[in-house]
């Protein structure tokens, strides 16, 4: 008996690895390719993690940054996030390898994210970023793009302690603001109805407002991925009616590290 639990526990304790096939079909290369691969792609024992991955495809395998993200917030990882260096047309080999471990590896934080509500208790404003770009939402009709022109994390300075203001050049805080056009936001979605009425979830006009836009949707904004190498927040809109239905939705914004797109 006694041979069987130490058995049992060396079979626990031991580290596995599951192999997984990255391949750029695309003819150019991409320097921060998103890997999303889902828990239930992953073989897991009980109490078992993720506790290593290590890229080979050349002459030498090497470790990179990951994360484990609670999307749905159940307490439990949902998807295992990490990011790879590909060349055009280039098949690489990603092991995970995965284990009994009291705490994650820490990596350098490269993306941040944050949503906190602002004086319109309809709004919560999200923001997030990586080194090279930061986006904020204003509610449904515009999404602001603040370039970096030195490559750090500032939405610590910019939105939780708002000491410079994010529509200047600040170099203190690498940042530049530009403005986007506003389909970039929640104004993007719309439904369709039945007899062809536009409506989208900023106003109670169906698509041409004259006059100031009427907020009249709740957007309520989280953050459900902070880092250290994938930012995503989440904003649920409701209280959006027509004179023929009431809709919601849902909307995720997510940037990876070194990545300027969302």
């Amino acid at each position: 008996m006694k041979v069987l639990v130490l058995f049992h526990v060396f079979l626990m304790s031991a580290v596995s690895a599951q192999e997984f096939t990255l391949r750029n079909a695309l003819s150019w290369e991409r320097p921060n390719a998103d890997v999303v691969v889902p828990r239930s792609s992953v073989e897991l024992r009980e109490e078992e993690t993720v506790t290593s991955v290590e890229i080979s495809g050349g002459i030498f395998g090497y470790a990179i940054p990951f994360q484990l993200d609670d999307l749905d917030g159940d307490g439990d990882w949902d998807e295992l996030y990490f990011q790879v260096a590909i060349q055009a047309e280039q098949t690489i080999t990603a092991t995970v390898h995965t284990g009994i471990s009291e705490k994650t590896p820490a990596f350098k934080r490269q993306t941040d994210a944050s949503a906190d509500a602002n004086a319109n208790p309809k709004r919560t404003k999200p923001a997030w970023e990586s080194e090279a770009m930061t986006y904020a939402s204003y509610g449904a009709a515009q999404v602001d793009a603040m370039g970096k022109v030195v490559h750090q994390l500032s939405i610590e300075f910019m939105y939780r302690e708002p000491t410079s203001s994010q529509h200047k050049l600040t170099f203190e805080h690498g940042k530049d603001f530009m403005q986007v056009i506003n389909t970039m936001g929640a104004h993007a979605p719309f439904i369709l109805e039945a007899d062809g009425t536009i409506v989208r979830p900023w106003s109670t006009d169906a698509y041409t407002v004259k006059g100031p836009l009427t907020n009249d949707t709740v957007h309520t904004s989280r953050v459900i991925s902070d880092g250290p190498i994938r930012a995503m927040v989440e904003t649920v809109i409701t209280n959006w009616e027509s004179g023929k239905g009431e809709y919601s939705c849902t909307l995720r914004y997510t940037i990876g590290a070194g990545q300027q797109h969302t």
